[in-house]
């Protein structure tokens, strides 16, 4: 990978109609050469940086072909008095994306201040188009995602090409409350996407709970028509969460998830959390009940 760090002049920036000229705010300009499929691309993140807090932020990312014409670009909301203060960062990634069936960029942007931030998704499919005498090959653009706010894959410092699974699948991680669903989505690299199960059991990831001393109802399966029975809860009980259920349904920019469950073991024992109650035992909130 190569980068190059490009400054831009005195110019006048705009942040949440508050203009600020370059003495305040030094922007600059990150080159990242990606190489997605057979061909070449360049991801130009721009970054606005505060003189005086020294904090910055990324404020618009544009994806180039190899004679910098503009393919994608995407603009980010700073608004300067949160910045100024360093409670609002705009975090951005750029990442080739690898299936079967296609190839592309993703764009990777949390905004706002850590632990409160909006994830967003920007997925293009790319792939050359025709060929021209003095410039090679046009590049055809396909937008897949745009600003879809679920969580696929974490911000870091991970720059590496993103391979799908089989049929050219990617999970979401759909936050229901107090836990969240792995939920595998298939890439239609002509446009969209497809949830592959539409219902069905799911990985589950419960990152905070605590349990107390609680008799609570579980179900044998996800369904409050089954048998149900009781299992005894103490702060000092053994407790794993091995399954999640629901409905996956797609919305225009997120996957919500209908009647989500829990499957919790406790003490070698297991069965489904379906109310209120029975999570509340193990310091967890009620599922956000998606319409």
């Amino acid at each position: 990978m190569i980068q190059m760090i490009v400054g831009i002049g005195a110019v006048l920036l705009v942040f949440f109609n508050t203009t600020l000229d370059a003495t305040t705010i030094k922007l600059t300009e990150q080159r990242h050469r990606l190489v997605v499929g057979k061909h070449e691309v360049i991801a130009a993140i721009g970054y606005a940086k505060n003189l005086t807090t020294q904090k910055q932020t990324a404020y618009r990312v544009r994806i180039l072909d190899k004679f910098d014409r503009e393919l994608v670009r995407r603009d980010y909301h700073v608004p300067f008095g949160e910045f100024a203060d360093g409670l609002y960062v705009n975090r951005v990634q750029v990442r080739p994306v690898s299936g079967r069936s296609g190839y592309g960029v993703v764009i990777l942007a949390d905004q706002g201040a850590p632990y409160t931030a909006t994830r967003t998704i920007d997925l293009v499919g790319i792939r050359a188009g025709r060929s021209t005498v003095i410039r090679g090959n046009e590049f055809e653009v396909t937008p897949i995602l745009s600003h879809f706010k679920n969580q696929f894959v974490l911000i870091g410092t991970d720059s590496a090409p993103i391979q799908l699974g089989s049929d050219d699948e990617w999970v979401a991680k759909v936050w229901v409350g107090s836990f969240s669903l792995d939920v595998p989505i298939r890439i239609d690299w002509y446009g969209g996407i497809q949830v592959v199960k539409p219902v069905g059991d799911y990985r589950v990831s419960v990152p905070h709970f605590g349990p107390k001393q609680a008799l609570v109802t579980v179900y044998r399966r996800p369904s409050r028509k089954s048998p149900s029975a009781f299992l005894q809860v103490t702060p000092t009980s053994s407790v794993r969460f091995i399954g999640g259920f629901g409905y996956p349904v797609l919305r225009e920019d997120r996957v919500v998830v209908r009647a989500p469950a829990l499957k919790v073991e406790v003490n070698g024992r297991s069965g489904w959390l379906l109310d209120e109650a029975g999570l509340a035992a193990f310091g967890l909130r009620a599922p956000i009940m998606n319409p």
